[in-house]
């Protein structure tokens, strides 16, 4: 079994390096007033909630194992516990994995991050791990998805993997729309990268 003390420190530090990252560049994100251009395409209310309710409890078990306060959830719920070292490594493996994939991602983008924003000025990003993946942001929280429940050994907490499925469909969605705004910039790049997991799809 890993070390809670060390995992929730590397947890910990997991976390300040993605909002030290993040909060900085939404920001500047934000201060960009320009208006952006509505092509109709929008996700749907069943792709909100398979998003917000994994998404929530990814953000629960983070905080919660960043500050090692999951210590209660082995206490009193030991019978939904399956700890294994094994598991817990990948897990983390995983976490940090996706961490990093998402601030490189995001340092990529730069200020224009949401591709449901887009204005005349936005450009097709395509350096970082954009050279590969079209979403690696979502690749991000997959990863965390499945990384959580693997290291914490709360085995309830593999629900979380359905809000998969609501990013395969969210990437429908928005692929749409990035060939709407970008056209066939947008069609060449599709041919050269793959959607999420490289090799694979």
């Amino acid at each position: 079994m890993l070390a809670s003390l060390l995992v929730s420190r590397i947890l910990a530090f997991l976390l300040l390096l993605f909002f030290s990252t993040m909060i900085p560049l939404d920001l500047w994100m934000l201060s960009d007033k320009r208006p952006t251009r509505d092509y109709g395409i929008k996700s749907s209310n069943k792709i909100n909630v398979l998003l917000s309710i994994p998404s929530i409890g990814l953000w629960i078990m983070w905080f919660a194992f960043a500050f090692n306060a999951n210590q209660w959830i082995l206490s009193a719920f030991p019978y939904l516990i399956w700890q294994n070292g094994y598991a817990q490594m990948i897990g983390l493996l995983f976490c940090t994995l996706g961490v990093f994939i998402a601030i490189s991602a995001r340092i990529a983008r730069g200020k224009y991050a949401p591709s449901w924003g887009l204005h005349d000025q936005v450009r097709l990003v395509t350096r970082g791990p954009y050279r590969i993946i079209r979403h690696p942001n979502y690749l991000f929280y997959c990863l965390m998805f499945f990384g959580f429940p693997l290291l914490s050994g709360f085995w309830p907490s593999i629900l979380m993997t359905i809000g998969i499925y609501g990013y395969v469909q969210l990437i429908e969605d928005e692929e749409k729309l990035l060939l709407r705004h970008f056209g066939q910039e947008y069609e060449e790049y599709q041919t050269r990268t793959w959607r999420l997991i490289p090799l694979v799809w």
